[in-house]
């Protein structure tokens, strides 16, 4: 048990998905106040995605990414991070589908190989 009682018992397996953070960033402007808290984050990396732009299809542990608006706001940042795979959960995504979490099952399109775009 940790300090609150609360029992924490972390899976034998892991996987990896990606997740919405920093939402109060949500329609702000893309400038160094915004790009301040994403320190918080610790992340290996940073992508910033402005509109019509190219994501690879690669996975990063910790990397954000921060997609943009053609106004330069933030449309949407997310972690790809490691997660616990509880007993029947396969990877990142089954899990994903296992709380509900549709948001992150999105539409690419593949413009080479190793590169998709976003589609909304």
């Amino acid at each position: 048990m940790n300090d609150t009682g609360a029992e924490f018992i972390p899976a034998s397996r892991c996987g990896f998905t990606s997740i919405a953070v920093l939402p109060a960033l949500i329609g702000r402007d893309w400038n160094a106040v915004t790009q301040a808290y994403l320190r918080a984050l610790r992340p290996s990396k940073v992508r910033v995605v402005h509109p019509g732009g190219i994501e690879t299809s690669d996975a990063r542990c910790w990397r954000v990414t921060v997609r943009l608006t053609a106004a330069n706001r933030v449309d949407s940042i997310t972690q790809e991070v490691e997660v616990d795979l509880p007993g029947g959960v396969e990877h990142g995504w089954d899990l994903d589908q296992q709380l509900g979490r549709m948001e992150s099952v999105r539409r690419f399109t593949i413009t080479r190989p190793g590169r998709v775009t976003v589609q909304k």
